[in-house]
């Protein structure tokens, strides 16, 4: 627990930076870095040596390159998804669950270097989603824009991950998927639900989403955030690794910190453009 608080301590500040400050670049380079830090630790845990450039999820986030003589109207949308925002989450929606199939096959006992670059978009495709979701928010005034529904992705996963933690070691006696994650519970899992779930509304009111927004992403991010988690958790397992890499030493990879966010980000993304204010 200490480990996970000391993390969110380190990794939080920065990443509400990124999501606050008005300028759209600094939050299309930091995901691009990551990307780039998660993708090496990815071919680790697919046995593939480092040999060159995510050529798969690069192409992707190069397609929301934005159309930069109008990067301060916020009409304006990377030119590929100019006319529609639904296509460009679509895009991220397959291409996750495409990246999400070639985990589990690595989860499974799959390696290579071809199956790494697959698997890029399970990476790739939640960050180039919340890069989308920014777009249309990008202002020429304020410096911070506070209600960002990129919030929504992060906000509730956080508040579900640290009940989860909690509840887990305050209750928790029935093992949710021992051969997996040995210490996960279905009674800290139940807690990691209601608290996306309560903290996905409390947001949405807050920026002034829908609360229907609020609903179906507090049930996206409880469950999809704890599906990824487990699905991290069993490429690991596959690998005999503990943690994904040595960003933080002690405290695991960079994977690590944000399993929960990789499938759920892109179906928040979705939800917001379907049912939000944009």
């Amino acid at each position: 627990m200490k480990q996970r608080i000391l993390t969110a301590a380190l990794l939080i500040p920065p990443v509400l930076l990124a999501v606050f400050l008005s300028s759209f670049y600094f939050l299309y380079v930091a995901a691009i870095g990551v990307f780039l830090v998660g993708y090496v630790e990815l071919r680790a845990l697919s046995g593939a040596p480092w040999r060159g450039l995510p050529l798969i999820g690069i192409v992707l986030f190069a397609s929301t390159f934005p159309v930069w003589a109008q990067m301060h109207s916020a009409e304006a949308w990377p030119f590929l998804y100019q006319n529609s925002p639904l296509v460009g989450h679509t895009i991220c929606v397959v291409a996750s669950i495409v990246g999400s199939l070639g985990a589990l096959y690595v989860a499974r006992g799959g390696r290579g270097a071809a199956l790494a670059e697959l698997v890029s978009l399970w990476v790739a495709a939640p960050l180039v989603s919340l890069v989308l979701l920014k777009f249309p928010y990008v202002r020429s005034g304020p410096l911070f824009d506070w209600d960002t529904p990129i919030l929504l992705a992060l906000i509730p996963i956080w508040i579900g991950d640290t009940l989860a933690i909690f509840a887990g070691k305050a209750f928790g006696k029935h093992l949710m998927a021992p051969k997996i994650s040995p210490k996960k519970t279905w009674e800290g899992g139940l807690a990691n639900l209601l608290g996306c779930l309560g903290g996905a509304i409390g947001v949405a009111l807050l920026i002034g989403q829908p609360m229907i927004v609020g609903v179906l992403v507090g049930l996206a991010t409880g469950i999809l955030g704890q599906l990824g988690d487990l699905l991290e958790s069993a490429m690991k397992r596959s690998a005999r690794v503990k943690d994904s890499g040595t960003l933080l030493p002690g405290h695991g990879g960079l994977l690590d910190r944000i399993d929960s966010i990789l499938l759920s980000a892109p179906a928040v993304a979705l939800i917001v453009v379907m049912l939000g204010k944009i």
